[in-house]
């Protein structure tokens, strides 16, 4: 234990004769060590003071950059909003019409419909019914997915038939995927239903524009083959707004019969 504590005590005396037993040249070159160490240790400081004011600005910028941004989002987001009311305003502007025992009408379409001696307006639940017939044609060359886009974007107007017979009359209105002309629609149309499997279509699309009341519709004709039927369509269209207009009469061929079924339309 003595002799632990004698060298401890040495190594002490050791360091209090390092500090305390320098002359003045030493004592004045450690000075200028430490003064040298201090200048320098201020340098940095300085430094690093900069460089954290040159931080502060990129943050600050930065800042500001944000803040632009989250403006411009806001502002995107107003004028997405403005659209989405404009193009509700445009749907609410069509509304379906309305039936009654022998009429039909649609202030949007611009027509009215009363029907002729011999001919018959369906019910609500005969429009589902002819709706579920179509859906039935269709599944044939479509997949689910794409028979419910067809129904979802189609309304079902009305349809008028002849008495004692399947020639009828529908009235279908169509909110398209973008704009486009009526011929447009036309060429789009008549590419569908030659692709169609299960139909056999000869189709033509007329060069002149026709009258139905005071509204101008294209007139497609076509002659179709379904399983062991054969029939005549006129297909008329219309497109108005973000919409087409499409009135479509199936006939044994007979142009009697088609014009006693367009003979009840009239200008709304």
């Amino acid at each position: 234990m003595k002799k632990r504590f004698l060298a401890a005590l040495c190594i002490f005396s050791m360091f209090m004769t390092a500090c305390g037993g320098m002359n003045e040249a030493e004592k004045a070159e450690l000075e200028e060590k430490i003064e040298k160490i201090q200048e320098d240790a201020e340098e940095e400081i300085e430094k690093l003071n900069e460089e954290i004011e040159a931080l502060q600005e990129e943050t600050s910028a930065l800042q500001d950059e944000i803040v632009s941004l989250q403006e411009a989002y806001e502002e995107m987001q107003t004028k997405s909003a403005e659209e989405s009311v404009s193009d509700d305003y445009i749907d609410a502007e069509y509304h379906r019409g309305s039936i009654g025992v022998d009429e039909w009408e649609n202030e949007w379409i611009g027509l009215r419909y009363v029907c002729p001696d011999g001919v018959e307006l369906a019910s609500e639940e005969e429009i589902n019914t002819a709706m579920g017939l179509g859906e039935m044609i269709l599944s044939e060359d479509f997949t689910e997915e794409e028979m419910e886009q067809v129904f979802e974007t189609s309304v079902y107007e009305m349809i008028a038939s002849k008495s004692g017979s399947d020639d009828n009359l529908i009235i279908a209105v169509e909110k398209l995927p973008m704009e486009m002309t009526e011929e447009t629609y036309a060429q789009i149309a008549v590419a569908n239903l030659t692709a169609l499997e299960s139909l056999d279509c000869d189709i033509e699309i007329s060069d002149d524009y026709v009258m139905i009341g005071d509204v101008e519709f294209l007139e497609i004709t076509s002659i179709t083959k379904y399983d062991v039927l054969t029939f005549a369509q006129n297909i008329y269209v219309n497109i108005k707004e973000d919409r087409a207009t499409v009135i479509t009469i199936t006939h044994e061929d007979d142009e009697a019969t088609k014009d006693l079924l367009l003979s009840g339309f009239q200008a709304h």
